[in-house]
Parts: C-alpha cells; sequence; structure tokens
C-alpha cells in the first residue's frame, strides 16, 4: 500500500495526472487518446502524456512525434529546466529547494539502472524521457519554465516572503539518495503550485502567443485544461 501511495505522490508532483492507475492499464493506442482542435488555418494536437509508464507507450508517442515532425508539424514539449546563467552552486540549491517540496530529487533517470534513489523504482515501467518519446531539443519547442524563476513564484504562495528556507538535512543529504527531511509548512500548495499554477498560465499564454500552424503539443495529462483554455482564447475547435 505504501508503494502505491508513493506512486500516485510522485505522479501528481510530475503533473502526470491524477488517474494514473486508470492510464496505466488502458491498453488503448496512443492515437486514440490524442485530442485535436482546428481553425481556419491552424491544427494543434495534444498528447496526454503518463510519466510513468511501459516502454510500449512511449514507443508509439515516439512514432507519432517523428511522424508528424515530418509533416512539418512543430512539437511542444514538457520539460523543466534551469537557466543557464547559473553556476554549478546556484543550480545546486535551486534542485534542493525543488526537491524540499517536492520529496525527491527532479533530475534523473527513472529505470533500473537510474542513479537517482530518490525516485522510488518499480519493474516493468520506465519514466518518460525525451529520448524514448523522440523528442529533439534543437527542432523542437519547451513548453515549459525554469526552476529557478519557478520556484521564487510558488515561495510567495499563502501570503508567504518567497523563499523556500533549506536546512541541515537538505544540505547534508545527496540530491540522488532518498529523502527523509523535514517538509515546508505549506508543501501541499507549494507542490501544486509547482506542478501546475504557475507552469499552466505560463502553457495558455505561450500556446495563445505561437506563431506555428501545425502544432504537437506532448504534455503531462494533467495539464490537458490549461491546454484547452488556450485552444478557447484561439477559437479553435475540437475535433474527434
Amino acid at each position: 500500500m505504501k508503494r502505491v501511495l508513493t506512486l500516485l505522490l510522485l505522479a501528481f508532483a510530475l503533473s502526470s495526472c491524477n488517474r494514473l492507475f486508470v492510464k496505466l492499464y488502458n491498453t488503448r493506442p496512443i492515437i486514440d487518446k490524442k485530442v485535436t482542435w482546428r481553425g481556419e488555418d491552424r491544427e494543434v494536437i495534444f498528447i496526454p502524456m503518463i510519466h510513468i509508464s511501459r516502454q510500449a507507450y512511449y514507443d508509439q508517442v515516439k512514432d507519432f512525434v517523428t511522424q508528424k515532425r515530418q509533416e512539418g508539424y512543430t512539437i511542444y514539449y514538457e520539460g523543466v529546466g534551469m537557466s543557464d546563467s547559473l553556476t554549478a552552486a546556484q543550480r545546486d540549491t535551486v534542485y534542493r529547494k525543488a526537491r524540499k517540496i517536492l520529496g525527491f530529487h527532479i533530475k534523473g533517470a527513472y529505470d533500473k539502472d537510474g542513479k537517482n534513489r530518490s525516485i522510488p523504482k518499480y519493474k516493468r515501467y520506465v519514466g518518460q524521457n525525451k529520448a524514448n518519446t523522440g523528442i529533439d531539443t534543437i527542432r523542437d519547442i519547451n513548453l515549459d519554465m525554469t526552476l529557478d524563476k519557478l520556484l521564487p513564484l510558488v515561495a510567495t504562495v499563502g501570503g508567504n516572503d518567497g523563499k523556500i528556507e533549506l536546512d541541515e538535512c537538505d544540505y547534508s543529504t545527496p540530491l540522488n539518495a532518498k529523502y527523509k527531511c523535514k517538509k515546508p509548512k505549506n508543501w501541499i500548495e507549494y507542490r501544486y503550485a509547482l506542478s501546475h499554477t504557475y507552469r499552466d498560465n505560463y502553457i495558455k499564454e505561450t500556446l495563445i502567443k505561437a506563431p506555428h500552424k501545425k502544432i504537437v503539443i506532448v504534455y503531462g495529462g494533467g495539464h490537458k485544461d490549461a491546454i484547452g483554455e488556450a485552444m478557447k482564447e484561439l477559437k479553435l475547435e475540437k475535433v474527434k
């Protein structure tokens, strides 16, 4: 039971969807799960992603993304990164603050050979990554915020002072080790703000201003509403 609850928490934090188990055991092809919107001169296809699943699921996604790119579609993908201007020390601090909220280190593999021990491993499942979903970071567009810009916003939730304080446990526990340090007082609100609130706003604003006419969005299923709101603003109609 503990492992089940941990997996659900992990999935929520990564914004994959709060209906994880329904999707994990859903055998329908990915092509049947996509959502498409069209307008006079524009088409947007959304692939609702699960961040932890079987390899066969990601194989379908990769084939679809590769095909659509060849047909002239621009791929927009999910991926919280880090500003290039940060020093190694600054990156380390940002990662530790994100871990303070999420309970695990956000960077690292989710597979049997992964070195990130802060994320539990599960047999037969692998984690979503750019390689197994066919994402090309040179040609494709990252539809996401950077952690260093996201965390200061998250830390103001609930009228707080915009700071996420780290303690001795946070500093002494290696990033890839199991994490057992004390959670922030507002960690539940922080976690939702980090996984959804500000990123959803960014998704909507970016898609509304997007110049491309043929788009495929590869993003966590939990962000479907934000994408749908952007499509409504663009006056695109959902089609089957």
